[in-house]
C-alpha cells in the first residue's frame, strides 16, 4: 500500500515559499558576485594597468575593459595573491621563517610567460597592494636586487627585468608620485636609466633634465629621515652617475654631515671617491670651484688627490696645484702613501658599474707616475714636500721593479 505525501500548505502559499526562496538565492548569489569583484577590484582597480586609458600595455596598446581575463593572469594573479596574504600575516604576528619571500614570489613571476607576468605585475602595481617580505635592499652585480624589502620594490624590480620598454615608462609614474618611498624611487630610477640607455653614461645622465630632477629629490627624501633606507643609500649612486656640481657638493656635505646616520656619510664618502677615481677633473674640480674642497677633512681630500692620473693633463694640472699649497704633514703623509690610486673595488651599484680591470693601462700608470714624482722631487714648487714624495718614488719604483720583472717574463 502506497503512502500518500500530503502538503500541509495549500498550493498558492507553496508558490509563493517558492518564489521567496528563489529571491533570496538571487540575492546570495548577487551578494556573492559583488564580493568577487571587490576581491578582483583590489588588483584590477578601474583605471588598472589592463584596461585604463592610462595603461601601459607591451606594445603600446591598452586592453579594451570587456577583453575576457587570461586564465594564465587569474592563476598568476591568484597565487601572487596568496604569497602577498601570506607575508601580511606573517608581518601581523611579527614572525620570521626561513622562507626567502623574495625567490618565492619572483620564481612564480619568472615561470609564467612573458605577457601575463606584465599584465599582472602592473595591475598589482596599480592597486597600491604592498607587504614587507622581511628581506634586505641586496643588490646583485647586474643591478638588479637579489632581495627586497617589500612587494612592491620586488615588483619593480622584475619589472625592470621582464621589459624595459615598459618599466622606463612605468617609473616616471613612480617618480612623479608623492607616496613613493625612497627603495621604490631608488628602483624607479634604474629603471628609468637603463631603458632610457643612461647606466654608466654620465655625460648622456647629465644631459637628461628629468633624472637629475628625479635624482635630487629622492636624495632630498631619503636625507630628510633619521632612519635611512639601503634604498637610499644605493640612490646615492645617481649622483656618480649623472655627477652634476650640485650632485657633487652634496655627496661631499653628507659625508661630513655629522646630522646624518654614519651608513649615510661612510656611503656618500665612498661614491665620492668613486666618482674621483671615474672622473678626477670634474670631481675635484667642482670641489675646488665651488669652496667644497677646504671644508673637508684632510685625510679624505689627500684620498680624493691621490686618484689622480698624471697622463692626463687636466688632472695633473689640479694634482700640481694641490701640492703647491699649504698641506698639512698627515695630509701630505697619506696622500704619499696612496698615490697613484686606481679605486679598484668590488662593489654592487644600481646605476654604474665599476671599470674593468686593465693590467697593462694601469702598469703604464704606475710607470708615468712615478716619472713625474722624479721630476716633482726636482721641481722647486715642491722643495717643502720632497721627504713625503721621496717615499712615494720609493714605492713605485719597487712596483715598477715588479711590473718591467713581469713584462720581461711575458716576452720569454
Amino acid at each position: 500500500m502506497k503512502t500518500q505525501f500530503t502538503c500541509p500548505y495549500s498550493s498558492s502559499r507553496l508558490l509563493i515559499g517558492a518564489l521567496l526562496c528563489l529571491v533570496a538565492a538571487v540575492v546570495i548569489i548577487f551578494l556573492k558576485v559583488a564580493d568577487d569583484r571587490k576581491q578582483i577590484a583590489a588588483v584590477e582597480p578601474a583605471a588598472s594597468a589592463l584596461s585604463s586609458a592610462d595603461a601601459i600595455g607591451d606594445n603600446g596598446q591598452t586592453v579594451s575593459e570587456n577583453s575576457p581575463v587570461d586564465p594564465a593572469v587569474r592563476v598568476l594573479r591568484e597565487a601572487l595573491m596568496d604569497g602577498v596574504q601570506r607575508l601580511k600575516e606573517r608581518a601581523a604576528v611579527n614572525s620570521a621563517d626561513d622562507t626567502n619571500a623574495s625567490a618565492v614570489l619572483r620564481s612564480l613571476l619568472s615561470d609564467s610567460l612573458a605577457e601575463p607576468a606584465l599584465e599582472v605585475v602592473l595591475a598589482l602595481l596599480d592597486s597600491g597592494i604592498d607587504a614587507p617580505t622581511g628581506e634586505s635592499f641586496d643588490v646583485g652585480m647586474d643591478g638588479f636586487l637579489q632581495s627586497a624589502p617589500t612587494v612592491r620594490v620586488l615588483l619593480l624590480d622584475f619589472l625592470g627585468e621582464l621589459n624595459a620598454q615598459v618599466a622606463t615608462q612605468y617609473a616616471r609614474k613612480i617618480l612623479d608620485a608623492t607616496d613613493a618611498t625612497v627603495d621604490e624611487r631608488a628602483i624607479a630610477l634604474r629603471n628609468y636609466a637603463t631603458g632610457s640607455h643612461l647606466s654608466n653614461n654620465s655625460e648622456a645622465a647629465i644631459g637628461d633634465s628629468y633624472l637629475i630632477e628625479k635624482v635630487q629629490q629622492t636624495i632630498a627624501q631619503g636625507r630628510a629621515s633619521n632612519e635611512p633606507t639601503p634604498g637610499f643609500l644605493h640612490a646615492l649612486d645617481f649622483a656618480v652617475l649623472a655627477p652634476t656640481p650640485d650632485a657633487i657638493v652634496e655627496l661631499s656635505e653628507l659625508s661630513i654631515d655629522g646630522g646624518q646616520h654614519a651608513a649615510v656619510r661612510r656611503v656618500a664618502a665612498a661614491q665620492l671617491n668613486r666618482l674621483a677615481s671615474r672622473d678626477f677633473p670634474r670631481a675635484l674640480g667642482t670641489l675646488q670651484s665651488t669652496g667644497t674642497l677646504g671644508t673637508l677633512p684632510g685625510a679624505r681630500r689627500a684620498q680624493l688627490f691621490s686618484y689622480a692620473d698624471v697622463r692626463d693633463s687636466d688632472s695633473a694640472a689640479l694634482l700640481e696645484a694641490y701640492l703647491a699649497s699649504p698641506v698639512e704633514p698627515d695630509e701630505l703623509n697619506r696622500f704619499a702613501n696612496l698615490f697613484p690610486n686606481f679605486g679598484l673595488q668590488v662593489t654592487n651599484h644600481l646605476a654604474t658599474q665599476n671599470p674593468a680591470v686593465q693590467m697593462t693601462d694601469d702598469a703604464d700608470a704606475v710607470i708615468e707616475a712615478w716619472l713625474v714624482v722624479q721630476a716633482w722631487r726636482t721641481d722647486d714648487r715642491f722643495a717643502e714636500k720632497d721627504a713625503a714624495l721621496a717615499l712615494t718614488e720609493a714605492r713605485l719604483e719597487r712596483l715598477v721593479t715588479s711590473i718591467r720583472r713581469g713584462l720581461s717574463a711575458d716576452t720569454n
